[in-house]
């Protein structure tokens, strides 16, 4: 990574290990779950046939979905209500892909290869347990670098590669978050607002209401709105997300500011200086009323 002239690192840190626990954590869950129907799925069936009192009172239910079938469903159950929750909570639908990828995969080998499904939970066993050391990469692949002249945010995976400079004469605000977590383990979001907007997002909410169509005959109102509020917020590659000590951190970057902002008038003494000692050098006098402009 290239330095400009004059620039001095003040601090380099990544994401603390805590600032992707919810990850940690859903793919730990799924793992565990998944290991639990692996082995014990013929226990866990006969458990809901036995406590279910309604299945025995339709004998086609017990036909139709036997003890395998009925196992894998709860797991899937289990694997994919978290996911939608977390996807409606994020508004990120990539997680509902991924569980229905998870839920399908055994399914579709089973199919291909002719093989009982109860032997299959080995492929989402193997899934999650990627999916955690892949969030591990995916938190050291950040890269956070305080100077004096910017903050440089740097994103570098085997698949992926974003950077962002910051430079402080584009700066407008910063803002330190810390959620419950963070304040426990000490860590929290770094957030740098330029006037391009990055750095921020927008929380909405908005409402309707709707007519319909009675006997060919339109009637009703529709009355729809919204509200916005600009908050920080972006992706953990365009801010400084999750670091450690971030009062710290905060600190350094001040600092960075002032150095950059008081950088102009050292350079132009240092010039003055070296004007000066030249002139005196060569036997020459020194404007004192030029020097003081």
């Amino acid at each position: 990574m290239g330095y400009i002239e004059g620039e001095e690192v003040l601090i380099k840190t990544k994401p603390h290990v805590f600032a992707f626990m919810g990850s940690y954590i859903l793919w730990t869950y799924i793992f565990i779950v998944t290991s639990l129907f692996m082995l014990k799925w013929e226990f866990i069936s006969s458990i809901i046939i036995e406590r279910v009192s309604w299945i025995k009172l339709f004998p086609w239910i017990s036909n139709m979905f036997n003890p395998v079938i009925i196992a894998y469903i709860l797991w899937s159950l289990l694997i994919m209500v978290p996911l939608i929750a977390i996807s409606i909570r994020r508004i990120m639908w990539r997680y509902v892909g991924i569980g229905i990828l998870i839920v399908l995969a055994p399914i579709v080998t089973s199919y291909i290869l002719g093989i009982g499904i109860e032997k299959l939970y080995i492929e989402p066993l193997i899934m999650s347990f990627i999916a955690l050391i892949a969030v591990e990469i995916h938190r050291r692949s950040h890269n956070y670098i305080v100077t004096n002249r910017r903050i440089i945010l740097e994103y570098k995976s085997p698949f992926k590669h974003e950077r962002r400079d910051v430079l402080y004469s584009r700066l407008q605000d910063i803002v330190l978050e810390k959620s419950a977590l963070g304040k426990l383990f000490n860590f929290g979001d770094i957030i740098p607002i330029t006037a391009s907007g990055i750095g921020t997002g927008e929380d909405s909410a908005a409402v309707s209401v709707g007519g319909g169509i009675v006997r060919g005959i339109g009637v009703g109102v529709a009355i729809s709105g919204i509200r916005g509020v600009k908050v920080p917020r972006s992706r953990s590659y365009y801010i400084l997300y999750g670091v450690p000590n971030p009062e710290r951190v905060y600190d350094k970057i001040i600092e960075g500011i002032k150095s950059s902002e008081e950088a102009p008038y050292l350079r132009k003494i240092l010039e003055e200086l070296k004007d000066m000692k030249s002139k005196i050098s060569e036997g020459g006098k020194w404007d004192i009323e030029k020097s003081k402009k």
